[in-house]
């Protein structure tokens, strides 16, 4: 996974943060209201999940695996509804953590022998992290399995689900993997003032740049931010969410000439 950087950033109103123990999740309390055209009613309606999963089955990766993986993993990509408001799920990881701690992410992690399938893998995950039963995940679909590098030291697929009546659940965090848990109203997520791109050098070819999202309680990027990217240009029409990833090409020295 790409390193984690730091960003200058404002915390929204719309976010919500939960850090480990016991409980349930509060109503979403707005500063202003959202606009309407970002409701659970029609963001997450049937034939909006319909289109979704369509648009999934045609999709190519942006990080695609091209070697064979040490290790499987996958991760769930949790639909929540707030009082009537889309929103996203996501979890900071433990800052004891030897790997990627503090890193924003999706509940998920390695396959265990036991698993059925990567759905099984996913929503066990969450279950261990968070608390929330696999009876109340509705599994939308997996999407194209994303590469952590170019080493191939393992791959991740989404897996997109929402999780039923989310706000009577109570949530119990595991305090060894997860530090906290925060929603994402996707109207944030798909505002332009919280977007931005991370570019990076390839030594060998042309570089490339990825999403980044603020305005939430942390900075989503890495494979996190490419999962939501990919996820929010399946879900919704590009009138609703268009977030450009501009690239600009580096000057080289004249002796590269």
């Amino acid at each position: 996974l790409l390193q984690e950087m730091n960003f200058s950033f404002c915390k929204s109103p719309l976010s919500l943060l939960f850090r480990p123990g016991s409980f349930s999740p509060p109503h979403l309390a707005f500063s202003s209201h959202p606009p309407s055209i970002f409701l659970t009613e029609d963001i997450l309606s049937s034939q909006s999940k319909e289109k979704c999963i369509a648009r999934i089955r045609k999709m190519k990766p942006m990080r695609p695996v091209k070697t064979a993986v040490k290790q499987e993993a996958a991760v769930l990509v949790p639909l929540v509804d707030l009082d009537g408001i889309p929103a996203l799920l996501f979890t900071r990881r433990s800052l004891s953590l030897s790997s990627h701690s503090g890193q924003v992410s999706f509940p998920g992690g390695k396959v265990d022998p036991g698993d059925r399938d990567l759905v099984d893998t996913a929503c066990r995950e969450t279950m261990e992290e968070l608390g929330i039963p696999t009876t109340a995940v509705d599994v939308w679909c997996q999407m194209p399995a994303l590469s952590s590098n170019q080493r191939g030291d393992y791959s991740a697929t989404p897996v997109v689900g929402f999780i039923r009546d989310y706000s009577s659940l109570q949530l119990r965090l595991s305090e060894a993997e997860v530090s906290s848990v925060f929603c994402v109203p996707i109207s944030s997520l798909c505002s332009p003032s919280n977007h931005g791109y991370t570019q990076f050098r390839v030594s060998t070819r042309p570089g490339y740049s990825l999403p980044v999202y603020h305005g939430a309680p942390h900075v989503i990027w890495g494979l996190t931010a490419i999962i939501t990217f990919q996820l929010l240009r399946a879900l919704l029409p590009t009138k609703l969410y268009s977030h450009k990833l501009l690239f600009q090409s580096p000057v080289l020295d004249k002796t590269h000439k």
